[in-house]
């Protein structure tokens, strides 16, 4: 498939988003010099420079340049101070190298910025859940209810957490 998207791109030099799809595909086959020869590629034929950011940190954090990825998320915050997705896949990637702390910062200020977003408070408090941060997790989880948002669902994860904390009793009680 790689092959065949690479021949669109040399064919259709000028479209961007023929290199895009080549760097996607690379980075699906761990060919990450490839991915980001590509993005470049897609950027100097005017590919949307936010998007390939994005994707170039993707590849970089793929291929073990974890801290480079990091360090490039931060520097497009700098550009993209209240992108949502911007600061939501950095939150994302300091989790996932263990700068926890950091990662709850970076997802309270996109909170600060969408306050009424359910399906962010849902997806957060679903991440914190993976990671083993139970009380952020109850803090997200609480403040949706009576929004009227996967209102079972919520009552659920709240049910686990307590049962998890051996909090039997208010457990039971958020099994409704």
């Amino acid at each position: 498939v790689l092959d065949i998207v690479k021949q669109l791109a040399l064919i259709y030099p000028q479209e961007s988003v023929a290199h895009l799809l080549v760097a996607e595909i690379a980075l699906q086959a761990n060919m990450f010099g490839a991915a980001l020869t590509a993005i470049d590629n897609a950027i100097d034929n005017g590919a949307d420079i936010r998007q390939s950011k994005i994707l170039k940190n993707r590849v970089l954090w793929a291929s073990g340049d974890r801290p480079a990825a990091i360090k490039g998320f931060s520097k497009m915050l700098e550009e993209y101070p209240q992108d949502t997705e911007v600061r939501s896949s950095y939150a994302r990637f300091l989790l996932a190298a263990g700068k926890t702390e950091q990662a709850k910062q970076q997802f309270n200020k996109i909170y600060e910025y969408h306050p009424d977003d359910s399906e962010f408070l849902f997806s957060t408090a679903m991440i914190m859940l993976e990671n083993s941060e139970l009380d952020t997790a109850r803090e997200y989880l609480n403040k949706l209810l009576g929004k009227g948002y996967r209102e079972n669902e919520v009552y659920y994860f709240l049910g686990r957490l307590e049962q998890v904390a051996k909090n039997y009793p208010e457990a039971i009680g958020w099994y409704k």
